[in-house]
């Protein structure tokens, strides 16, 4: 966004939004959006579940900023970037470049680690599990695709670990080891 600076009609303050990201190769890559309306845009197609009210709260006090200093005649900094990245179901964002660089670093050392030997991720509806005499973990889990009115669960599968994580992204429950096999059983759970 091109914001006049008054009394100096060439003069104007940019003001856009970059969304970092990972490339394909793993290192970081951005997108730049010229308004707050072609962001939403991209964040309700490619992120509908992240709610953007912060950021969006953020990005307007400091147009509001902005503005009121074009309109004094102010232009002694000409280009104001918000940088953002979608990490964990939130969006975390920075006027500070150097400030949302490492928030991004952490954030996705600390996903690798946490998400190391993932193997598949599984909907049920329920689940319970059981240790076998072997010593084995048997999960089962039932799953009706076609019944929407049940809450879901997810169950994800780590080399050395399961996670249960409900519809909310709550973690329910974590079973670690390494000796267990998942179950369907069915549609539904029998009483």
């Amino acid at each position: 966004m091109k914001i006049s600076v008054k009394g100096n009609s060439n003069r104007a303050i940019d003001y856009v939004i970059t969304y970092l990201y990972p490339s394909n190769d793993g290192n970081l890559a951005s997108s730049s959006f010229d308004t707050l309306e072609s962001f939403q845009e991209f964040m309700d197609e490619c992120h509908p579940d992240i709610n953007t009210d912060e950021f969006v709260g953020k990005y307007g006090k400091k147009l509001s900023l902005i503005n009121k200093k074009a309109g004094c005649g102010d232009a002694s900094k000409l280009s104001y970037v918000l940088y953002c990245f979608v990490g964990g179901g939130i969006i975390m964002s920075s006027f500070a470049y150097c400030g949302i660089i490492e928030k991004w670093y952490d954030f996705h050392k600390g996903y690798d680690k946490v998400n190391e030997g993932y193997l598949h991720t599984i909907l049920a509806h329920n689940w319970e599990f059981d240790q076998l005499s072997t010593g084995i973990m048997k999960v089962y889990y039932w799953y009706d695709k076609s019944d929407t009115n049940k809450s879901r669960y997810k169950i994800h599968m780590f080399k050395d670990k399961i996670v249960i994580e409900t519809a909310s992204g709550t973690i329910h429950s974590i079973i670690v080891t390494d000796k267990y096999y998942v179950y369907f059983d069915g549609k539904k759970k029998d009483k």
